[in-house]
């Protein structure tokens, strides 16, 4: 399994609030007090096909280069949203 990655530098990660906290944009409630050294808090038990959907919309726009403003998701979220997708797919038949 791969292992999860930092919060530094994620994509999803919104820097903008007062008072030095950061919150995942993929998962609002959670606010990371230091986000250097916090972990990805998605696993693919918990990610909502909503998010999965998000990250793979993004990823998308990403590879076909659509705009300067979007980048890459981490590999780690990529993989959880093609996990939650597939499994999705499964089940439909």
């Amino acid at each position: 399994m791969m292992e999860k990655c930092r919060c530094i530098g994620c994509v999803y990660l919104d820097a903008s609030d007062t008072f030095s906290t950061y919150r995942c944009k993929l998962n609002k409630g959670i606010t990371h007090g230091n986000f250097k050294v916090a972990k990805c808090m998605f696993d693919r038990t918990n990610i909502s096909m909503e998010k999965a959907i998000k990250v793979l919309h993004d990823f998308q726009k990403y590879r076909r280069g659509a705009t300067k403003l979007i980048y890459c998701p981490p590999p780690y979220v990529i993989g959880i949203a093609i996990d939650k997708a597939i499994r999705a797919l499964r089940m439909r038949n």
